[in-house]
């Protein structure tokens, strides 16, 4: 008895991950097909393809929205995946690249939104990508500290820490202004004092000495200066 074709291999995700799924779900149905598996019961085919996709694929199963199916089928099942492996998965893997500014990133969060068809869901999905997807670990703790966090309140977190890192940089390149300028203008250092003090005195003028007729000493030419100065003579009391 010939064997029948092996099932796919497991399903492997990367950043290409909706190319990778729908080449999984491909050879998926046709291994169904060619092993007449696709008669089997519905929750029987969706088993074999949990199965067949591996730990990853189980996974994302555990994620979907299946609240509303009771016994869902393999149809529904892949419907399911074919929207959570397209947009939803891109979007989820979304973080704020380097040097990216947190105002863009958000924006291409809003953008791929859209695609994700989460419906009611929208916003606290894109709540929670930006808490985690950012690059700013103050501000996700920022996040974790609020109360009820709301996408709107989310968003309100966003624009006060951006004004406030905003005012911390003009007040550092301020800083470093003044703290320039302070430094241009220091004082001279005391190595060049002495050199300073040095060479004025060597370049002060010399006194005007004259020699005194009444003490006989050379002085400055002042009656205040001459020692003789209101004193008696002694030559002439004798």
């Amino acid at each position: 008895m010939a064997e029948g074709p092996n099932p796919p291999s497991k399903l492997c995700l990367s950043n290409d991950s909706d190319r990778e799924w729908k080449t999984f779900k491909q050879k998926f149905e046709l291994y169904l097909l060619v092993t007449e598996k696709n008669k089997k019961p519905e929750d029987v085919k969706v088993a074999l393809l949990l199965t067949c996709g591996g730990d990853e694929l189980l996974v994302v199963y555990n994620c979907l929205d299946l609240a509303s199916t009771s016994e869902p089928t393999l149809k529904i099942v892949l419907q399911k995946l074919d929207g959570y492996f397209a947009p939803r998965y891109k979007f989820r893997r979304c973080m704020q690249r380097p040097e990216e500014q947190l105002d863009s990133y958000i924006t291409r969060l809003r953008i791929m939104v859209k695609d994700c068809d989460y419906e009611n869901q929208a916003e606290k999905e894109l709540r929670d990508q930006v808490v985690f997807g950012c690059s700013d670990d103050t501000l996700r703790q920022k996040f974790f500290d609020a109360e009820d966090l709301t996408l709107k309140k989310t968003l309100d977190i966003c624009v006060t820490h951006q004004a406030t890192r905003k005012q911390m940089n003009i007040f550092k390149e301020n800083n470093a202004e003044i703290i320039q300028k302070i430094s241009d203008r220091r004082p001279e250092t005391r190595s060049t004092l002495p050199m300073r003090e040095n060479t004025g005195r060597q370049e002060s003028k010399p006194a005007n000495l004259k020699e005194c007729k009444y003490c006989g000493r050379k002085h400055v030419w002042r009656k205040d200066m001459c020692p003789a100065h209101d004193k008696t003579c002694a030559r002439s009391v004798r």
